[in-house]
């Protein structure tokens, strides 16, 4: 209560007032570039969690890839260490959703919540 701020436009006309410099210079021109990576990798870090946490199945992929190599395989035990991979992602999929999404209300909105 009692707070104020500018409107958009006003407070595009206040910085427009700023001085400006091409090129930035000292202690805060350097903790800003740092600030901006940092800021960077945080949106690239919460992306890739968000479309893990959205399909599990990728982040399983991902980890079964990581921790297997079948390369050497051929023929019949290709295919059974093909079918048990499959069965173990399948598994691993549906309990990251179930223990993600537990009692996750259906509906949009406000009606999800209510």
């Amino acid at each position: 209560k009692g707070s104020s701020v500018l409107n958009g436009n006003a407070t595009e006309k206040l910085i427009s007032l700023l001085p400006k410099y091409k090129d930035g210079t000292g202690w805060l021109e350097s903790a800003w570039d740092g600030l901006k990576k940092v800021t960077s990798k945080t949106v690239d870090i919460a992306k890739n969690f968000w479309e893990y946490a959205s399909h599990p199945s990728k982040l399983v992929s991902l980890a079964i890839s990581k921790f297997t190599n079948i390369d050497n395989l051929s023929g019949t035990t290709l295919g059974i260490v093909k079918g048990a991979i499959s069965t173990v992602k399948e598994s691993v999929t549906s309990y990251i959703k179930k223990y993600l999404f537990a009692d996750n209300p259906g509906g949009s909105g406000v009606e999800r919540w209510r």
